[in-house]
C-alpha cells in the first residue's frame, strides 16, 4: 500500500475532521478538529493528511516546540478503518523523510503515553529512542535525522 503525506488545505480539512480512531484510543490523541485549530494559531505547525493508495486514511502534525527547543511530531492518528495495515509506520517514515529534507540533520521528538504500547513499538521500530525524560504525562522519545 503506497502512503503519502499531503498538507491539509481548504479542500481536505473537513474530511480530516471526520476521521476517527478506534474505541479506547481517544485518550491517546487530540481530536483532529482541535489539532487544525491549533495549527491555525500556532506558528511553525504543519498538519498533514495521510493518504493510502490515494485515500485519506489518517492525520499527522509536526511543529516547533519552544518549550522543547526542537521540532517534533505532535499528532499521529490512523482512522479506525485503516488500522493494522502498516499505514502508521509508513506515515512516520514519510514524515521523517520530509522533516530531514526541510530541516536537515536535526534531533526530532515525539511524546507518547506510557500506556500506548502500540505507538511506543511503532516509534522504536523506526528508530526513536526513549530519552528517559517525562513530557507532562507522557514519555519523550528522540531520533537523530
Amino acid at each position: 500500500m503506497g502512503v503519502e503525506l499531503r498538507r491539509v488545505d481548504k479542500d481536505s480539512w473537513y474530511a480530516v475532521c471526520r476521521l476517527a480512531v478506534d474505541d479506547g484510543q481517544e485518550a491517546f490523541v487530540a481530536p483532529n478538529s482541535f489539532s487544525l485549530a491549533q495549527a491555525a494559531y500556532e506558528a511553525d505547525t504543519c498538519p498533514m493528511g495521510i493518504y493510502a493508495d490515494g485515500r485519506l486514511a489518517g492525520f499527522v502534525m509536526w511543529n516547533y516546540d519552544g518549550r522543547l527547543g526542537g521540532w517534533g511530531m505532535c499528532r499521529l492518528m490512523v482512522d479506525r478503518r485503516y488500522q493494522k495495515k502498516g499505514i502508521g509506520r509508513q506515515a512516520v517514515e514519510r514524515l521523517l523523510e520530509t522533516v530531514k529534507k526541510e530541516k536537515g540533520k536535526i534531533p526530532f521528538y515525539v511524546s507518547v503515553s506510557r500506556e500506548n504500547e502500540v505507538a511506543i513499538r511503532l516509534f522504536r521500530g523506526v528508530g526513536f529512542e526513549d530519552t528517559q525524560k517525562s513530557w507532562g504525562e507522557e514519555t519523550l522519545m528522540r531520533i537523530d535525522l
